[in-house]
């Protein structure tokens, strides 16, 4: 049985074509689209079945529709063969990736990244390949020269203020989740215009590790809301923030968490590519580090079905896990401790279809996990609650739903409402009339209703999409 680790939940999942519909050609429903089609192609793109196929990556249009769409929006003809579908649509702004790695090329995607509202789009901007090819540049490209000027005090004493609030916002994304966004989004514009008014080298380098860290921890906000096209300008603008201070470290942690990314998009192959850059740059790195990247890589692999390498790294990152705890590391890489790595491998066990081995790992990194991790600990108990479904476990699946049902609230995370919409399916298929389902249902209709009457919003807190 295929395992719902590494597909996109459906309840954000969208397409480019769905924002070029809607937003540029004003076509708010896929049939109307079709219909228009239909006019100017004679009955060749009459077909609404395959047309809506196109908005969940299954099929692409013909050539014939594409270039009718090409000619409606203004897109050279040249681009459908240079930009495969869906590259060539045009989306709007995108992250400058061909700028220089240098100070000012990290102003100029900077500036790109920070917007006055979160942008709501679901879809990845950067093409099949792109990101790939970011991270290979990024391991490239030489450290920035700084010219070696001195920073006033006061400007060093506002870069340190935001370091110093990092731990509260690394706390407040955790507990809230997507609900944080736009607090951490205006700490980020704030960032950003203090880079362009503070003056010398020392308070500049802080800044911009502080802007490492902040875009790293606004991403996960946005991913938590289902808004990938902010998330994964936050994460390049991470990147690019760690490169101008030659931190290879929280470079490559960027890297980690755009390959993820790339996971949940369906892109599994490139975002091996990218976890493998990460690894490779990081030799000598922290144990604790190098532990959490080969995971990362591990999970890609097995998503692969590539049992070896997963086995094979998860192996290595183990051995350095387990000496971990006398090594120095950086502070935003020792939430990677024994009961995370245990459920990242479960993760990896999940994808290959192997429940047991994970759901008896999950249950291990339950036990352990601080108590402060409470969206992480719905995430994992979600992925046991498939485990126990693919084990023909029905009522203890349903059990472990049930008893996540009241901390989902508090963590406000759409993502996981997701993995409850996903195991819901799941128990529909595979235990359909059995009584624990049909109690569970009803438990989780209750829920939803008083969320509803509460007033609390569908981005980051309803249990049902």
């Amino acid at each position: 049985m295929e395992s719902f680790m590494g597909r996109p939940p459906a309840f954000y999942y969208q397409h480019p074509l769905t924002f070029v519909r809607t937003q540029l050609l004003g076509f708010e429903t896929l049939r109307g689209l079709v219909e228009w089609l239909a006019t100017e192609i004679s009955g060749a793109a009459a077909h609404p079945v395959k047309a809506w196929r196109w908005e969940k990556y299954e099929v692409q249009p013909e050539r014939p529709v594409q270039e009718v769409l090409a000619r409606r929006l203004d897109v050279p003809l040249s681009h459908l063969k240079s930009r495969p579908w869906p590259d060539w649509l045009p989306i709007g702004d995108r992250i400058p990736v061909e700028a220089h790695w240098d100070l000012e090329g990290t102003l100029q995607v900077l500036d790109a990244s920070v917007v006055s509202e979160v942008d709501r789009r679901g879809f990845l901007t950067l093409g099949t390949g792109a990101t790939a090819g970011l991270a290979h540049r990024w391991a490239e490209a030489a450290p920035p020269a700084w010219p070696g000027s001195v920073s006033a005090s006061s400007d060093i004493e506002w870069a340190e203020s935001l370091e110093q609030r990092l731990p509260l916002l690394q706390d407040l994304e955790d507990r809230r989740g997507g609900a944080a966004v736009e607090v951490l989004d205006a700490e980020l514009r704030s960032a950003r215009l203090a880079l362009r008014l503070l003056q010398g080298e020392k308070a500049r380098r802080k800044l911009l590790s502080g802007i490492a860290t902040l875009a790293r921890i606004a991403g996960w906000a946005h991913v938590d809301v289902g808004a990938f096209a902010s998330a994964e300008k936050q994460f390049v603008t991470g990147l690019r923030a760690a490169h101008a201070v030659g931190d290879r470290d929280a470079g490559a942690n960027l890297l980690k968490c755009i390959s993820l990314l790339l996971v949940e998009h369906g892109r599994t192959a490139e975002a091996a590519e990218v976890a493998e850059v990460a690894v490779r740059q990081t030799q000598s790195s922290a144990p604790r580090v190098r532990a959490m990247l080969l995971v990362r890589e591990a999970r890609t692999r097995a998503l692969l079905g590539d049992r070896r390498s997963m086995r094979a790294l998860v192996n290595e990152a183990g051995k350095l896990i387990d000496r971990a705890d006398g090594e120095a590391a950086p502070t935003w890489a020792l939430y990677f401790d024994d009961a995370e790595y245990r459920a990242q491998v479960a993760a990896c066990h999940l994808a290959l279809g192997e429940a047991r081995q994970a759901d008896g790992l999950l249950g291990e990194a339950l036990r352990d996990q601080p108590a402060t991790r409470a969206r992480d600990a719905v995430t994992y108990g979600m992925w046991r609650a498939e485990a126990a479904v693919r084990q023909g476990e029905v009522e203890r699946a349903c059990g472990l739903v049930g008893d996540l049902l009241p901390r989902m609230v508090t963590s406000s995370s759409a993502r996981n409402a997701g993995r409850l919409k996903a195991v819901r399916s799941l128990l529909a298929k595979e235990a359909k009339g059995v009584p624990c389902v049909r109690e569970l249902d009803e438990r989780i209709r209750a829920s939803a209703a008083r969320n509803t009457r509460s007033g609390l919003d569908e981005r980051g807190r309803s249990l049902v999409a």
